[in-house]
């Protein structure tokens, strides 16, 4: 009997935990492509925690958001500016990547934006042309 209740709370606390692993989702992505620059917007449920760095050889842009659903790649959008590329996938504990290809050397600055009138949180990178491999 006690066993059996210590299987159930296990059961329950396994459970409850990889429930909470995500607390949001991804609602569009979109491009904005200018000359010298690349915008990137995450549409999102709620504010994210995340991480934004850069890899070179080949160029990409990582971005890691924090109790975000994973995003299916049928509902990514078509490349656009220096974006050659978009691909996904679950890093475990509720962690989306996401990986740009980009076709040349950017430094990526990311800020979040509150919700206002029809947008709700957002998360914005841009993406600059650079020369320097480091910054």
């Amino acid at each position: 009997m006690v066993l059996r209740r210590g299987l159930e709370v296990f059961a329950l606390t396994l459970a409850l935990g990889m429930s909470g692993a995500y607390g949001g989702t991804v609602n569009d992505l979109r491009f904005w492509s200018g000359p010298l620059s690349t915008r990137v917007v995450f549409d999102l449920s709620h504010p994210v925690e995340h991480n934004v760095f850069r890899l070179v050889e080949p160029h990409r842009v990582v971005i890691d958001l924090v109790s975000i659903e994973p995003l299916a790649q049928s509902n990514l959008p078509p490349p656009k500016g220096f974006v050659g590329g978009v691909r996904t996938g679950d890093r475990g504990n509720g962690v989306l990547r996401v990986v740009l290809d980009v076709t040349t050397l950017v430094n990526p600055k990311s800020f979040v934006l509150p919700p206002n009138g029809i947008y709700g949180h957002r998360l914005v990178i841009d993406l600059e042309i650079t020369t320097r491999q480091s910054d």
